[in-house]
């Protein structure tokens, strides 16, 4: 350490009282315990819509269906699927077919 500094650095340590250290480090203390806390307080603003992300999912999985569709299906872009899979197998595809071969 250069020499005027290290003097610089005793006679202020010097000059604070052991009640303003006290103080000081208090501060210290207390500042970085509102950093920490920070990101809590702004998420505790923020809002869910639960019922939307409820809404959404739904959606979503009925978008996954496949088979026969109903008609009031909300996903307009999706029809039926996968009616024949497994024709060619000799797998049964409905419940119908599999009760009249058993």
């Amino acid at each position: 350490m250069i020499p005027g500094r290290q003097a610089a650095a005793n006679s202020a340590a010097s000059i604070m009282s052991p009640h303003g250290r006290l103080v000081a480090a208090l501060v210290v203390v207390l500042a970085l315990l509102q950093l920490c806390m920070l990101p809590t307080i702004c998420m505790a603003a923020v809002q869910y819509d639960y019922g939307d992300a409820l809404m959404r999912s739904l959606l979503y999985f009925e978008g996954q269906r496949s088979g026969k569709l109903p008609t009031q299906q909300r996903v307009t872009w999706r029809g039926n699927s996968g009616l024949s899979d497994g024709n060619s197998a000799g797998v049964c595809t409905s419940l119908q077919e599999f009760l009249s071969t058993h």
